[in-house]
């Protein structure tokens, strides 16, 4: 599965973060499908860490839950090989002059450095 960082951009207070997931299927699996919550290992929700290392900042999804507005709720979407579902989500900004923040998509993936877009 590849998963990666589409967009990471301040708007106004909030900073919108949004995760594109598209499966890369072994052979013999044509066909299949698989939804984000099976890509995200049957985790109930997608919680990426951002982190501002120079500042000590950590920021979470705002609300932590989708049926507050602060990021979609698309679990049961499915895709097929090479296929992509998106993800977004709403963090609270971070302050003027931080120009990249440290992106964990779950505990135990890779951890990128993403430039903040203004």
């Amino acid at each position: 599965m590849t998963i990666g960082v589409h967009r990471l951009e301040v708007q106004d207070d909030v900073l919108l973060m949004e995760l594109y997931y598209m499966p890369n299927v072994p052979a013999g699996t044509a066909g299949e499908t698989w939804s984000l919550f099976e890509m995200n290992g049957g985790s109930g929700s997608v919680a990426p860490l951002l982190t501002d290392r120079p500042n000590l900042t950590q920021y979470q999804v705002i609300g932590r839950s989708a049926d507050q507005g602060w990021s979609v709720d698309n679990l049961g979407v499915e895709a097929a090989d090479g296929q992509t579902v998106m993800w977004w989500g709403y963090f609270a900004a971070p302050p003027e002059g931080t120009d990249t923040l440290s992106v964990q998509i779950a505990p135990g993936h890779p951890i990128l450095e993403v430039e903040v877009q203004r």
